[in-house]
């Protein structure tokens, strides 16, 4: 007797590692069979898409490069702008340190300038 209820016992056992493994079996198919469709489903959504984000994608690469050389240019022509402001003040300063003698020996000497026209 002991032999058979064993016996019993082992089938009852397989039968029922048989069952849960076949419904885990089963619940991993079912899973499995969502995500593919899930999958299938992003594809389809994103599809449309994919021409705008590749043209998205090299406007953004073209972008990089133009944003730099744009920047680089502004600082060269703000750079360019504040020595010429620079040299104008300079020339400027120069040229009234030569007209306050020449005004001065104006005064001093009296000399009357007269400009002719050649009419």
């Amino acid at each position: 007797m002991t032999d058979w209820w064993a016996e019993m016992m082992r089938v009852a056992s397989w039968h029922c590692l048989e069952r849960v493994a076949g419904a885990s079996m089963g619940r991993v198919q079912v899973t499995q069979q969502r995500m593919e469709e899930r999958q299938l489903e992003l594809e389809s959504t994103s599809k449309p898409s994919r021409p705008d984000v590749v043209k998205l994608t090299n406007e953004h690469a073209t972008q990089l490069y133009r944003r730099p050389a744009c920047w680089r240019k502004h600082g060269r022509s703000a750079g360019t702008s504040r020595m010429s402001g620079c040299m104008w003040e300079n020339q400027n300063i120069r040229v009234k340190k030569v007209e306050a003698p020449q005004g001065d020996l104006l005064a001093k000497k009296q000399v009357q300038v007269v400009i002719f026209t050649g009419v």
